[in-house]
């Protein structure tokens, strides 16, 4: 999940979690707040998001929320549930 960068004399470190589990950058940060805070409603999440990711509105968090919960069983069990 995550990746040692290199072309400096300090190691830096890149976040890989978007690509290995295969969700837009949203729902990764939607994602992660979640892991960190527990359940939340919409309105919580696109309030505590802000500093990582500016959602336009309500729905717009509303529509990763749906798009995790329908992940395909192809790819796993779904990301998130109500």
């Amino acid at each position: 999940l995550v990746h040692e960068s290199s072309g400096s004399r300090v190691t830096r470190y890149e976040h890989n979690f978007p690509r290995a589990v295969g969700v837009p950058e949203q729902s990764a940060v939607l994602l992660g707040m979640l892991m960190l805070r527990g359940p939340q409603t919409a309105g919580e999440l696109r309030l505590n998001t802000e500093r990582w990711y500016k959602f336009l509105d309500i729905p717009s968090v509303d529509g990763f929320l749906e798009e995790m919960q329908d992940h395909s069983v192809d790819k796993g069990d779904p990301l998130v549930v109500k």
